[in-house]
């Protein structure tokens, strides 16, 4: 599928790759009845634009809706988004890969902008609780033991913030704080000099 769909986009000019990219996201995003809506016939006239055969062009539409489902999950870092279209689904164009981004980018910033507001910018962690899960299985019905790391930052306004990890995703929080303090500690020696 993904070497089909590589295939499919690479080939189209990057004009006619982003018109097909906003119709898809226009086609996910709820419609306010102010909005314009598409004309009926939309999809068969992008359709002639793309000229594929419609099996491809459907897969094509199918992928886009894929990714940009997929967009929620890199809220913090656009650069993993970046890298899993690269990575995973084997997308070597640089400026389709940014217009993907970009998109994203220019829809969360609203969402990311409210989020900053003067409430959340005062939330302190005052806390941190922990536990770990562990699913087992019978011994009539043999799996693998997942672990999961079940973790509570108790704030200052009483809105607590519930993470669940797997190994990686804990190890991963762990490197990423290991690099925080080792900055802070960089800082803090150059300010004693």
């Amino acid at each position: 599928m993904a070497a089909n769909w590589i295939k499919i986009t690479e080939s189209l000019p990057f004009d006619t790759f982003t018109t097909v990219l906003n119709f898809v996201h226009r086609q996910m995003i709820p419609v306010a009845t102010e909005d314009v809506l598409e004309p009926e016939n939309a999809l068969e006239e992008l359709e002639r634009l793309v000229g594929v055969p419609r099996a491809d062009f459907l897969l094509m539409i199918k992928t886009f809706s894929y990714i940009l489902r997929r967009t929620s999950t890199f809220v913090i870092k656009p650069t993993r988004l970046h890298a899993e279209l690269r990575e995973k689904l084997q997308f070597a164009d640089d400026a389709k890969i940014d217009a993907i981004v970009r998109l994203w980018v220019r829809q969360t910033t609203p969402i990311m902008n409210s989020l900053a507001c003067e409430r959340y910018e005062s939330n302190e962690i005052h806390d941190v609780a922990w536990k770990l899960n562990v699913e087992i299985s019978s011994h009539c019905e043999q799996r693998e033991k997942n672990a999961l790391a079940m973790l509570q930052l108790k704030t200052g306004t009483g809105e607590d913030i519930n993470l669940e990890m797997n190994h990686d995703e804990l190890l991963q929080l762990y490197n990423q704080f290991e690099c925080i303090q080792t900055e802070l500690d960089t800082l803090k020696i150059q300010q004693c000099q």
